[in-house]
């Protein structure tokens, strides 16, 4: 489902926005404020984190779980749109409500397939939960979300309060990648490469 995502989110960024003269918009802030450029960059380190077992992961930052996040955002918007388009024009189109049912199948979780909808189902709560819960298994907080808290905060407050919440110091202080033109054609055809393999 990574891969799927992964491909979805560049194909946003890379193309559908663009051409629509909009940029993308997830509503995880601390992405979306990036330019172009820099969330593909950030896209293809994640999704090379995510979809390479030879590899070891990045680093976690705030700015690569946020990219992480962007991927399950963009899956819960893809089921309201399909629940949205069934239940106005009536034609099914379940392709990530299907895929979601395969992945948890094939994890293998008896609570959750028990709690799982059917793929036609239209009960947005339901798969909400079941976003969060595959969300989870890669982020097991949202600490990003707490960078403004951090950017506003008195440096020494700042750090008791990271030390507190087990926050590493340089957490926050990550850089987004800026690629050159060149460096830029080098992550396409790396996202390329992740989106089409398997």
């Amino acid at each position: 489902m990574v891969r799927q995502l992964l491909a979805f989110v560049y194909f946003q960024i890379n193309v559908a926005c663009p051409a629509a003269g909009e940029p993308f918009e997830s509503g995880v802030s601390l992405f979306d404020r990036l330019e172009a450029s820099q969330q593909l960059a950030l896209l293809a380190e994640v999704g090379q984190g995510l979809l390479s077992a030879d590899q070891p992961p990045p680093k976690l930052s705030s700015l690569r779980e946020a990219t992480v996040s962007v991927l399950f955002e963009e899956l819960r918007a893809c089921v309201a749109d399909e629940v949205d388009c069934e239940l106005e024009e009536e034609s099914p189109n379940r392709y990530w409500r299907r895929l979601i049912v395969r992945v948890c199948i094939a994890a293998g979780d008896d609570e959750q397939i028990a709690d799982l909808p059917d793929s036609g189902s239209d009960d947005l709560d339901a798969w909400d939960l079941i976003v969060e819960s595959l969300a989870d298994r890669i982020l097991w907080d949202r600490d990003w979300e707490m960078e403004d808290l951090f950017a506003d905060a008195i440096p020494e407050r700042g750090r008791q309060l990271k030390r507190f919440l087990g926050i590493d110091d340089d957490y926050f202080r990550d850089i987004a990648p800026d690629p050159t033109a060149h460096q830029l054609d080098a992550v396409r055809s790396q996202l390329d490469a992740l989106t089409r393999k398997g």
